[in-house]
């Protein structure tokens, strides 16, 4: 399987590496599209409040379809296609996450789409409702709405 590997800060390259297995609560994740976020960056440059040892793949989100499951994931099955975002390890053709933190995608939407949800949502909703404490009849002006990820398929990221 390929992955994409950081082996020091600043430096990363596609590699074959072992395919995971999930464990208990965990799901193996077949990705479809991968998101690339400012935190990615961060991770990646050795900035961010959480590092991984060396070597990880980094990579906090990714849409795909579930190809296993561990024990104990609750609802979701193979087959299911969700946004699965994890601290790292989801720049790669396979991954594991945990069952809690993956959502199903409902059909209509593309993997592109959905998985620019994950980061970039999360934090516009976080800054307007727990730091700007946005009440219900205020009007808020939208500066830059023109996103904050970049979609890739595993097919471009991971030439064969």
């Amino acid at each position: 399987m390929r992955a994409i590997v950081c082996r020091a800060f600043g430096s990363l390259a596609v590699e074959e590496v072992a395919a995971p297995k999930p464990g208990p609560g965990e799901l193996l994740i077949a990705a479809r599209a991968l998101v690339i976020n400012y935190p990615d960056m961060l991770v990646v440059t050795g900035r961010y409040q959480l590092l991984p040892p060396f070597p990880f793949v980094p990579g906090k989100v990714a849409v795909g379809v579930v190809a296993a499951t561990g024990p104990d994931v609750g609802d979701l099955r193979v087959g299911d296609r969700v946004l699965a975002q994890v601290e790292h390890g989801a720049f790669a053709e396979q991954f594991v996450a945990p069952a809690a933190h993956c959502h199903r995608v409902p059909a209509g939407i593309e993997d592109a789409q959905a998985a620019s949800l994950g980061v970039a949502y999360q934090t516009a909703y976080f800054g307007l409702m727990e730091r700007a404490r946005y009440q219900s009849g205020e009007t808020v002006l939208v500066t830059g709405a023109g996103g904050s990820s970049l979609s890739v398929s595993p097919a471009a990221a991971f030439p064969r």
